[in-house]
């Protein structure tokens, strides 16, 4: 039987933690710059952080998600797992969860921006192509290699 995910809303996220200790597993993924100790949401107004835990394994953490209003009825959607379940199905459960909670936020479309300092970025690009998103840049090789901005690519919902 597939495990269960579900999504708890952090209440005053702050820099500490399984946030710090899953956020700094992924160097260059997310560049929240640091070191954080207060209030994340303060920083970041509209922005929406969740745990996600598998349920039938005492709650045990897999990821991080987070939603972030943009213009335009848009939000940005950004995950990062534990390192042990990457591959393992979890981003996928989870990208669909944060995927609802922007469309049940008023979303109409989502974006994700992938940095290109983060070390697995052409994997990352498609894996979120391979779940129904599309890149916004035409030659997004040249953007990778530049590592001068990210690469984003967007989905209606």
């Amino acid at each position: 039987m597939e495990n269960s995910i579900i999504l708890t809303i952090i209440e005053n996220p702050i820099w500490d933690g399984e946030l710090k200790r899953i956020l700094e597993s992924h160097p260059g993924a997310l560049e929240i710059p640091g070191p954080h100790d207060k209030d994340i949401s303060l920083e970041m107004p509209d922005v929406f952080w969740y745990e996600a835990n598998e349920v039938s394994r005492a709650n045990d953490i897999v990821g991080i998600g987070r939603i972030q209003k943009g213009d335009d009825n848009e939000y940005e959607i950004s995950i990062a797992l534990v390192a042990s379940k990457i591959g393992s199905g979890h981003g996928r459960k989870v990208l669909t969860l944060l995927e609802k909670k922007a469309k049940d936020k008023g979303a109409k479309s989502v974006i994700v921006a992938i940095k290109p300092s983060n070390p697995n970025a052409e994997k990352v690009v498609k894996w979120f192509e391979d779940r129904g998103y599309n890149i916004d840049v035409i030659n997004w090789e040249e953007v990778l290699k530049s590592k001068r901005r990210d690469i984003q690519l967007s989905k209606y919902i």
